[in-house]
């Protein structure tokens, strides 16, 4: 696996996860509205493949070049943080830390430039 090599966010496949359902789905979804709409001025392509962890597959093979998770659960994102930080990928939660089990706000993926 190699991780992508896109330096610049207006060269970027950038995959963002899915809207949300249920009673709070509107004030979620607000968010992801805004974050898309900064997103589609700036990236090359933005793209919603509907899972977390098959966003985080791509990401290790270089298929994507940035992915932005703002509602995780361990189960939906464990195994692709691996696969994308074996690839050489970085993968902070919303506060810049290292994305951890406990994460849950927005997941911050990006291949770190000494890996360019």
């Amino acid at each position: 696996m190699i991780a992508s090599r896109v330096e610049d966010l207006s060269a970027a496949m950038v995959s963002i996860g899915d809207y949300a359902v249920g009673r709070e789905a509107a004030s979620k979804d607000a968010e992801r509205l805004r974050v898309s709409a900064a997103l589609a001025g700036r990236a090359e392509r933005i793209r919603m493949l509907g899972s977390a962890s098959l966003d985080l597959a791509l990401l290790a093979q270089g298929r994507t070049d940035v992915c932005v998770i703002l509602a995780n659960k361990p189960w939906d994102t464990a195994a692709g943080v691996f696969l994308a930080r074996e690839s050489g990928t970085v993968v902070n939660d919303v506060r810049g830390e290292a994305h951890s089990l406990t994460s849950t706000r927005l997941l911050d993926v990006r291949v770190p430039r000494s890996h360019l």
